[in-house]
């Protein structure tokens, strides 16, 4: 996060103006933060949208504030989704369990799931 800050700085000349970093816009500014994929989860999101029989969804702890920013770094990689689903309260975990459990209702014949997390400390979660 530190470096995020002086990035920021060193690319605007101001201190970074918010106490908070996911909700705001800023922190996905593609014309101050080098903001790259993580290679292997894009490589197959883009192997698998569009598959007959696959659904691809975003589930994002950034807030529906953010859709229009995240989609357009989305966009810059070439990738897409069927759905976009936004945090829609304060625990990203709990949004993100909730989702996928109402997903599995709509989609009752769904034998397997893969979930792709970058935030290690939410594995356990997808696990169980």
């Amino acid at each position: 996060m530190i470096f995020k800050l002086f990035r920021y700085k060193e690319k605007t000349g101001e201190e970074y103006p918010h106490k908070g970093w996911w909700g705001h816009n800023s922190s996905l500014d593609m014309s101050i933060f080098d903001i790259e994929p993580i290679q292997p989860t894009l490589n197959v999101v883009k192997d698998m949208f569009g598959k007959e029989g696959v659904k691809v969804f975003l589930l994002t702890g950034r807030l529906p504030k953010n859709a229009f920013n995240v989609e357009l770094i989305l966009d810059s990689f070439g990738v897409e989704f069927d759905d976009y689903f936004y945090k829609t309260h304060h625990d990203t975990i709990s949004f993100k369990l909730g989702k996928l459990s109402k997903l599995l209702e709509e989609y009752p014949d769904v034998y397997e799931m893969t979930v792709y997390e970058d935030r290690e400390e939410h594995f356990g979660h997808f696990e169980e």
